[in-house]
Formats: C-alpha cells, structure tokens, sequence
C-alpha cells in the first residue's frame, strides 16, 4: 500500500476496498499512470510502490495485451518482467471509474490463473463502493451545479474537465463543448502566471487569482478566487479552482478611480489658487486690512485647508484601496516622530481649546517617515476633535518587539452601535462634525500595507485610545498599571503594547465591568486579582 490518504477522492474508495487482497490491484488515473497499488501487487511483479506510482502502468509491462482504453470491464493477459531474468504472466481484469459521466481512472485487479471467485469478490465489492460514491459525489455535485460561484476542474495540461453550470452561463460554454477547452481558450495571453498555475506549474498547493476570463463571444469577465492543486504522492495532477464574478465591482472601482482623478485635478488646482490668494491678503499685499475682513479671511483661509485635506484624503484612499501607494523604507527615530506631529497640530489644538502632551521611548523603528507620520497626524487630528476641551496625550511606547504609537483623549467615547464600522470609509461618529470620514480607514488600510497593526480601546464617556504597534527591535518587558480611576487605567493600558494591570488587592469590579467591554483586540493581563474574583474575571481576561 502507497499513499493511501493522498489518493483523489474517486479513487480513494476503490484502493481501500482492496488494501487486504489476495490479488493483486493498481488504481490508475485516467491517463493509466499509477497512483496506487497494494502490497500484493509488489509481492508478484517485485516492482515497489515507490517505483510504481507516477510511472505509466503499460511501463512497468513487458506486454499490455489489448492496451485498449476501455468503458466497460475487460480481462485480458499481461506479462511483467522476471527481476530474474523470466516473465511474470497475470490475467489483468480492467475496471473503468466514472466520476459523473467522465472517466476518473481505471482500477486492474492481476492474479496468476483465473482466480475467479477472489476477482468475482472484488469486483462486487467494488460495485458496492462505486454505488455508495457515485450518491456521494451526485449529492456534491448538485451542491456545485447549484452555486453562484464560478467552479471548474481541469487536469495537469489545462484541459477542463469539469464546470458547473454557473461558469457555463457565464462564459457561454454548452456543457458539450467543455471537453474541448484548455485554459488557453478563455485566460487571455497576457496572464502568463494564470495559465502557468492551471497547468500546476506554480510553487505550492493554492494560489490567488484575479484575472479575466475570455467568453465564447469574446467577451471579458473578471474574476476572483483560488486555484488549488490536485496531488497524486507528490505529483501536482490537476487543479480545482473557485471564482466569484467581480466584473461589476471592477466597474464600479474604474468609476471610482475616474471620479477621484476629476476630483483632485479639478479641485486641487483652484484650492491652492484660492489659498494663496488669500495669503496674499492677509500679508497686506493689497494694503490694510479692516480687523473683521482679516477675521474672515482665516476662516476661508481654514475651510480652504479642510477642503484641501479632503480631497488629499480621497486620493490616498483610493491609491490604497488598489495598492498604488508607493512605501519607502528608512530609519525613523520614533520621538522626533511624536514631536513633529504634536507640534504641527498645536495651532488645531489651541482653537479647540486642548492641551497636547506627548512623551516617546528612545527607538529607533524601521519604516516610512511620510506614512507613519500621516497615520499619528491622523490620530491625533481625530482625537483634538473628540476631546472635552482639555487634554489629550500622544506617546510612542515600546516593549515585546513593538512600539505603539498611541493618541489618547477624553472624548466620550466609542458608542457601541459604531464600534463595528469604525475603520470604514466615510464613517463618522454622531459627535463629528469635521473631516471626511476617511482618516481612521486611512490609519487600518497604511498600517496594513506597512506591516503594522491598528487597534483601539474604549470606554463611553470616559475617552478613547487608539494606536499603531509598529516591529521593532526592543527587549523592553511587560509595562504594569497600577489601579486608579477609569481614565487613568485606560489611557496607561492603551498606550502600552504590553501592559499588565495590577488591581492591588482590590476587588475594583466597576472598573473591570468597564474594561470589558473596552474593545481591546487582546486580553488584558490581570495581576493581583483576589482568589475570590479570579473566575469572575477569568470571563473576559487573562489573569494571574
């Protein structure tokens, strides 16, 4: 026996059925190359199921008989070679696989004279499983007919072998005319990976793929999905793949991409006119102004910048949303980082009345200055908005290979029923009513391009953290909280990529009834949690 558990599912059935036999028997593919054979089968051709599978079965022969691929049971005679030096003659009994209506391999049942009653037995029993998985793979197949999805099967050569009625309809193919297809008939020239991983010539067991499909009209349809391989022992002998139809998606992004573009070209360019302009004036470049006039100007001067901001955000979201946005690598020194950020903001701040603290670890992180600086600009943006006119605080803090970039307010909060859309585009809470909606989906979508990760915690009417964790390299420990009252708690484990907090003896049940349901996207580590209290906390974090 060889690879049992490797076999493809129409054959696995027939190989287990004949593992104990007294005869010899070799499950073939549908091109009669080996994929199985039992250990009688090498008892009486001292041929090894290494050497056997993989190779064509009429190699292995010295004579084939009638070679013929047939449809129907045939027996005949076959000669293997004497290791020493003779001829080892068997009576071959040939039993065809379907797998629907298409013919999935052959199964041959070899014995020295007729042994009748052992290939009468076999085959009865392979009747009976050939019965039991043809109702199987009916009710799989029904299964497939029956979804939206784009599915097919082809061999190691590209040649399809079978597609439900979906990838049909929509590409225009009668069932009748699958069988004269390989993949060169609808994936365009131009996608040379595609075709190489149809035709299982690509590293590893499932790939991607989005690419476009050619009709029999010779249309296009986008498609989305994977293409996984199909193995015999080692030996890549086919692929299934399942697509979505994402041909009015690409539309609809194409509209976006061209919408965005007259955007930026039609409004950028008059913005910066009219900002300059209006710097102009208040330069007094056009003489004295009256105090009120001067008022009004830096307003202008503002919603001018606002604007701007916007459509500056509208064209880093959609450069993301199709992975245009060049990254560029460099050393980064993370308080310089903090410093900037909080300074450039300072004036934003003083309007709104809020105080901007920041502190920063002494690191140095590897990554994009420019992105890196547009994710905390962003953060602390969102969070001079929601502040209550007092302080809020920004700190780049690192421990366990991590530095967290955090922004902390004491704003009201992140209301549950907002919590899931969040980092969605054109998302705002309630209690915004300033920028686009798009800066905490800016954040998620340049941390995940740069390998980082975003994440947030929150308490209603408490005030909110959000943060970047960024690699770096940093032997720094665990960070422990001490307990004090909520907003203290959450802005010192909010800031921290490792923080534990220490209850100190205290029960402090209120605070941890709002810490759990604070959103942190890992368990918060508890120290010092009474032994009376430890199931109790157990629920929603890790204790200790």
């Amino acid at each position: 026996m060889y690879l049992l558990d490797d076999l493809p599912p129409t054959l696995r059935p027939i190989a287990e059925a004949s593992v104990d036999a007294n005869v010899s028997v070799v499950v073939t593919d549908h091109e009669q190359l080996v994929v199985w054979c039992n250990t009688r089968f090498t008892d009486l051709t001292y041929i090894n199921a290494e050497e056997a599978v993989g190779s064509p079965l009429a190699d292995l022969r010295m004579s084939d008989g009638d070679a013929r691929i047939l449809d129907r049971i045939a027996r005949r005679g076959v000669v293997y070679p004497d290791p020493f030096g003779g001829r080892i003659e068997l009576q071959s009994t040939c039993v065809p696989i379907f797998d629907g209506g298409a013919r999935a391999g052959y199964a041959f049942i070899e014995a020295v004279g007729a042994s009748d009653a052992e290939v009468s037995r076999l085959l009865s029993g392979l009747q009976s499983t050939s019965s039991m998985l043809l109702e199987s793979q009916q009710l799989y197949r029904e299964l497939f007919a029956n979804s939206g999805d784009l599915i097919q099967s082809a061999d190691a050569q590209g040649r399809v072998l079978f597609a439900n009625e979906a990838w049909s309809n929509r590409l225009g193919y009668t069932i009748s005319e699958l069988a004269a297809l390989t993949v060169d008939d609808f994936i365009p020239a131009e996608y040379v990976r595609e075709r190489e991983i149809f035709r299982c010539g690509a590293e590893g067991t499932q790939h991607r793929v989005r690419c476009e499909l050619v009709t029999r009209d010779g249309g296009r349809v986008w498609v989305d999905g994977s293409v996984t391989y199909r193995f015999v022992g080692e030996r890549p002998v086919g692929t299934h793949a399942i697509f979505r139809d994402i041909t009015e998606a690409q539309r609809l992004q194409r509209l976006e991409s061209e919408f965005v573009a007259m955007v930026n070209h039609e409004l950028r360019t008059p913005l910066t006119s009219i900002g300059g302009a209006i710097d102009l004036l208040l330069d007094g470049v056009a003489g004295d102004l009256p105090q009120k006039a001067v008022e009004y100007l830096s307003i202008a001067r503002r919603n001018a910048d606002r604007l701007t901001t916007i459509v500056t955000d509208m064209l880093d979201m959609q450069r993301l949303s199709v992975e245009q946005l060049p990254l560029h690598s460099a050393d980064v020194i993370a308080a310089d980082l903090v410093r900037d950020v909080v300074e450039e903001h300072r004036g934003l701040a003083t309007r709104a009345e809020v105080h901007v603290e920041w502190q920063a670890d002494a690191l140095t992180i590897t990554g994009d200055e420019q992105r890196l600086y547009q994710v905390l600009a962003n953060l602390v943006s969102n969070a001079i908005h929601h502040a209550h006119a007092t302080t809020i605080q920004v700190s780049a803090r690192a421990a366990g290979g991590v530095c967290r970039f955090a922004v902390a307010d004491d704003g009201d909060g992140v209301a549950m029923a907002f919590r899931p859309h969040l980092f969605e585009r054109f998302q705002q809470a309630h209690s915004s009513r300033n920028g686009s909606g798009l800066g905490l989906a800016i954040v998620a979508s340049l941390a995940a391009r740069m390998g980082a990760e975003a994440g947030w915690c929150s308490i209603e009417g408490v005030g909110a953290v959000f943060w970047v964790d960024v690699a770096c390299e940093t032997t720094v420990g665990p960070r422990t909280i001490a307990t004090g009252e909520a907003q203290q708690v959450l802005w010192g484990v909010g800031a921290h990529p490792h923080a534990m907090l220490d209850l100190d003896g205290s029960t402090a049940d209120a605070l941890v009834a709002q810490l759990s349901v604070a959103g942190f996207p890992r368990p918060l580590q508890l120290v010092g949690v009474p032994e009376d209290r430890f199931a109790v906390y157990a629920e929603h974090f890790r204790v200790s």
